[in-house]
């Protein structure tokens, strides 16, 4: 007996050391707790981690305290509006550099806009002060003023110098009160006669995310600070992690988070626990190959001879300080996402215990988690966060593509929307580590199994199990891995009921406790062409993007009367997965654009707008008489319209 046991461990510690197949660790990465502070690994943006250490939730606004200076402020106008991104511009000629508007808020009383608006002879009506707080915030209160100490050269008062005139407008960022992709301000208040050194406007409580101050007298002035003040938790607050570094390859599992819901009882009430609060946690997730999902661009050399060079972000720094980039001349560009190294964001995680859907195996992963709520006074508090990681992942990567049967060499596969029809899906393993035996296909509906093939060259295979859900096909195989390291095909059938469907599939070793592993789109097979996952529609399936459109009342009289003063607009998108960009304009007769009254990122769905008001882009009434109304939809792939009649009378 002795003898036996000895044979056997020598024969487990030869199996040991004989080099093979390397066996995966599956760990967890987590964060939260006193342990593994939230602020260690990435930002906040309207959140807070100190009432409750160890966790983060939604920043609650002390009325004395002015929210202005406590914000992360980026200076300048963006491109589109992110959220959780406070930023602050202005209209100057002079520049955003050259006059920095961070200085109104600061939190410095002392600092102000200095004699940049107090030129002689020259009228100061139109500067215009844009604040984009990332976020709404419930607001009471709105305060601007110069400096309140200390003289000119010529002995003249700074405190003397404060706008003799203004016009103060907001904006909730409510994306549907947006036209064109830009906030539509109402004003808050107007003083033409301003005889206040410290403007202080007091107002109902409301959400605001962006204000604009625009000068409205014309003599000179300077503003040393715009303060806002308010109630109330941020109904939207962010934490965006920073990079991080898994040490090696790995793939992902899932993510989950533990958080409580609260409401606060009233302006000065106890906060309850309230697991039924209007409140809603999603995290986003992406994945990349370097240490920085941006990229650091510089435009080197002189006119006519200038190269764009990517930098990393200090040498980037430098150059924006100085102008100069290794002693040459430069500019320094917008730093833009890295495309090509990291994915882009995911669709949300809506829920804790989520498959992690980002590409993989990746050595780097960052995500953001954002809380909003529906109501001042309710919040969730996230104690932690973890997710699973498991290196070494089962290859390098997992090329899969998919065509329609018997059209190969198609750059697309393109099919009849809601017609039944049979797939061949290639899957080719790159540099396998450990091994699989299954795959799992996501389908819009059930799918009927046609065959297997494996081996290079592709030969019938009989599965040795199959499992058809309404939304997922999964096989099962002889197990494919280092010493087997073969391509295989699946063919199937299945209607396609959606625009630009994707095929998501993952493999994984029903052996082993190991994470499963998604494929990603490539060339699986010199013989296909699509080198994609997507399947796309017929041109003739594209008519029913856009179906039950109805716009009512048909005829509106804008008389203040209440009576039919605005039609409304209401239509059912179809097909579409991803979402669209909508847009919704009216025309008169001869085509020409009146006012676009929406726009927005829609997809599959019933929606419904304010149609028009009879006005167009600058708010004046339009003549009586018949209009064109007109909603689009553009994708990625192609867009879609329809159109219809409106008629206005008094």
């Amino acid at each position: 007996m002795e003898s036996f046991f000895k044979k056997a461990l020598l024969f487990l510690f030869a199996m040991l050391v004989i080099p093979g197949e390397v066996s995966s660790k599956v760990t967890i990465w987590s964060v939260g707790g006193t342990k593994h502070p939230w602020t260690a690994v990435g930002a906040m943006s309207s959140m807070d981690d100190v009432t409750f250490p160890g966790a983060i939730q939604p920043k609650e606004t002390d009325p004395e305290e002015n929210i202005a200076a406590t914000l992360n402020w980026k200076v300048g106008r963006p491109k589109t509006y992110e959220e959780g991104v406070p930023c602050i511009w202005h209209n100057d000629p002079y520049g955003l550099e050259e006059r920095n508007p961070i200085i109104l808020v600061d939190g410095d009383a002392t600092t102000s806009t200095g004699q940049w608006y107090k030129e002689t002879g020259v009228s100061q009506v139109g500067r215009t002060f844009y604040i984009d707080l990332g976020t709404p915030y419930s607001l009471s209160r709105i305060v601007f003023y110069p400096r309140q100490e200390g003289k000119d050269e010529e002995g003249r008062a700074y405190k003397d110098d404060y706008p003799k005139g203004y016009e103060l407008f907001v904006n909730d960022g409510d994306m549907e009160k947006f036209v064109e992709g830009q906030p539509v301000y109402r004003m808050l208040r107007s003083n033409r006669r301003n005889r206040d050194a410290i403007v202080d406007i007091r107002f109902s409580l409301r959400p605001i995310r962006f204000i604009k101050l625009r000068i409205a007298a014309p003599q000179p002035f300077e503003i040393a600070e715009i303060e806002l003040y308010g109630k109330g938790f941020a109904t939207t607050a962010t934490y965006l992690s920073n990079p991080v570094d898994l040490g090696n390859k790995s793939n992902f599992g899932k993510l989950y988070w533990s958080a409580t819901k609260w409401r606060r009882l009233g302006p000065e009430g106890d906060l309850v626990p309230e697991p039924e609060a209007s409140v809603s946690i999603k995290v986003e997730t992406k994945s990349g190959t370097d240490d920085t999902p941006l990229v650091y661009r510089v435009l080197v050399g002189a006119p006519g001879q200038q190269e764009i060079v990517v930098v990393d972000e200090a040498a980037y720094n430098k150059a924006k300080k100085t102008g100069y980039y290794k002693g040459k001349k430069c500019e320094v560009l917008p730093v833009v996402e890295d495309r090509e190294n990291w994915s882009l964001w995911s669709r949300p995680l809506s829920a804790p215990g989520q498959q992690i859907t980002s590409a993989a195996p990746r050595r780097y992963f960052q995500f953001r988690l954002i809380i909003q709520s529906q109501s001042i006074w309710e919040m969730a508090r996230v104690d932690s966060l973890w997710f699973q990681k498991c290196t070494p992942p089962v290859a390098d990567s997992l090329l899969a593509e998919i065509s329609v049967s018997g059209n190969p060499t198609a750059e697309a596969s393109v099919v009849k929307g809601g017609a039944r029809t049979s797939f061949t899906y290639d899957l080719r393993p790159v540099n396998l580590h450990t091994g699989f035996n299954a795959v799992e296909i996501t389908t819009p509906t059930e799918a009927g199994f046609e065959k297997l093939e494996m081996g290079d060259p592709l030969q019938e295979e009989t599965p040795d199990s199959i499992s058809v859900t309404a939304d997922k096909l999964t096989v099962y195989f002889p197990r494919i891995d280092k010493a087997n390291p073969v391509p295989l095909r699946l063919q199937f059938n299945v209607p396609v009921l959606a625009f630009g469907t994707i095929f998501y599939g993952k493999v994984f070793d029903t052996q082993s406790e190991d994470l499963p592993q998604f494929v990603v789109p490539g060339d699986a097979n010199d013989g296909v062409s699509t080198n994609s996952l997507k399947v796309l529609i017929s041109e003739k399936s594209l008519g029913e993007v856009i179906t039950s459109v109805s716009a009512l009342p048909k005829v509106i009289s804008p008389n203040d009367d209440g009576i039919n003063e605005h039609a409304d607009i209401s239509y059912t998108i179809l097909q579409l997965t991803d979402k669209g960009r909508v847009k919704i304009a009216i025309f008169d007769l001869g085509g020409v654009l009146v006012k676009t009254t929406y726009e927005g990122q829609e997809t599959k769905g019933r929606y419904r707008h304010i149609l028009w008001d009879g006005t167009d882009s600058e708010g004046r009434l339009m003549p009586p008489g018949a209009y064109i109304y007109r909603i689009s939809i553009d994708t990625a792939e192609d867009s879609f319209s329809k159109s219809g009649m409106i008629s206005l009378v008094y």
